[in-house]
């Protein structure tokens, strides 16, 4: 698999994450005693289409898309792109 812009790669799990935050949502413990991975999908996330685990697309997000007519892509999949969308 491909890493691209802001991809994360879990080297203890090996799953690939959208960002820096949804990485660290899937770590828990404390550095160097207990530190492990967690299911992301127990903190929320969900896998996409291209195989990277981060927030799902908010209702609100979704539907200013729709408004302006335009389909979700991975680049509006959650995380700060997504709520900086603005209609025109």
């Amino acid at each position: 698999m491909k890493l691209s812009g802001s991809d994360c790669l879990c080297t203890v799990c090996k799953r690939v994450f959208k960002g820096d935050e949804a990485f660290r949502r899937h770590r828990r413990g404390k550095y160097g005693i207990d530190r492990h991975c967690i299911d992301p999908a127990t903190v929320g996330m969900r896998l996409n289409e291209r195989g990277r685990w981060g927030k799902p697309i908010a209702a609100d997000t979704l539907a200013k898309l729709a408004t302006i007519g335009r389909k979700p892509t991975p680049v509006h999949q959650g995380g700060k792109s997504a709520r900086k969308l603005k209609t025109p």
